[in-house]
């Protein structure tokens, strides 16, 4: 519903990326009041791994949004052309989304349509999160603009209860799509496919992910692991903030492989999470004496 054009500041000469909803759309009360919202949360937000928001406003008809130009591209650009990427590139560019969730739960805000294609790279490299255009408040008393039992976000990478269109997902439907986007940066793959958007929203609810060592045979069985876990249908079961989960796939990556009879990978059994129980915790080796 909206545009992005490059443009210049005429006060500054800086060159933003400008967001713009197009007049047709504004008389879309619900398109209208997102992206009214998007401008307004944008705009708070300050963090190195967040995309800068200059400013929200309208000019005539339009209603806009100035943002830093990135044109480095986005996560989704580079898995185009390298489509696994090597653990530490993959933990590099999960550690700096993960800081950037961090900063926006603790400010009780869950983005919800976190994909490699809202993960964009600045000048310096720096990887950050943007498009906060469907993001939830977890406030009580804030307006409430999704329609119980409607999914919103992108189906590829929603949680079971985004799925569902639950009204109360909170910040770990977060972290599961993080875990998605992992999952496909390590394996090529995504752990749910199906021939119609519905089809893939009732497997994410109803179905076990194929297994990350299936999808890739050459991973490594730690990092498996934890990716089991953090795709738990159950938010309890999940590791409950994004630096833990992307801090123990760091962890499970560093463990050296064992190698059993056959020269094959020796792996934990991908049991199923008990309802409610935490998942399981690597701890850092200790220092050498």
């Amino acid at each position: 519903m909206s545009v992005v054009y490059a443009a210049v500041d005429a006060r500054s000469g800086r060159r933003v990326a400008l967001k713009v909803l197009p007049p047709e759309f504004a008389h879309n009360t619900n398109f209208l009041e997102r992206f009214v919202k998007e401008g307004e949360n944008a705009v708070k937000l300050r963090h190195p791994n967040i995309i800068p928001t200059y400013e929200a406003g309208q000019a005539g008809p339009y209603r806009y949004i100035a943002m830093e130009l990135a044109t480095r591209g986005t996560l989704a650009d580079w898995l185009k052309k390298e489509k696994v990427l090597p653990a530490e590139t993959a933990i590099h560019v999960l550690r700096q989304a993960a800081e950037g969730l961090e900063y926006a739960h603790s400010l009780g805000l869950v983005h919800r349509d976190i994909k490699p294609s809202n993960i964009i790279f600045g000048e310096d490299g720096r990887a950050m999160l943007t498009d906060f255009g469907v993001a939830k408040r977890l406030d009580p008393n804030s307006t409430q603009m999704t329609i119980p039992g409607y999914a919103v976000g992108t189906p590829a990478y929603m949680s079971p209860e985004q799925a569902r269109g639950d009204l109360d997902l909170d910040w770990r439907a977060d972290i599961y799509s993080l875990g998605v986007v992992a999952y496909n940066m390590l394996t090529g793959k995504m752990p749910f496919e199906a021939s119609s958007p519905f089809n893939l929203l009732r497997k994410i609810v109803d179905e076990t992910p194929r297994p990350a060592e299936e999808a890739n045979p050459n991973i490594h069985p730690g990092a498996a692991y934890v990716l089991h876990h953090v795709l738990a249908k159950d938010p309890n079961a999940r590791y409950q903030s994004a630096r833990e989960f992307v801090d123990q796939l760091a962890l499970a990556l560093a463990q050296p492989r064992w190698e059993g009879a056959g020269g094959m990978d020796a792996t934990i059994p991908m049991l199923p999470t008990a309802p409610g129980s935490r998942p399981p915790r690597y701890e850092p080796a200790p220092p050498p004496p």
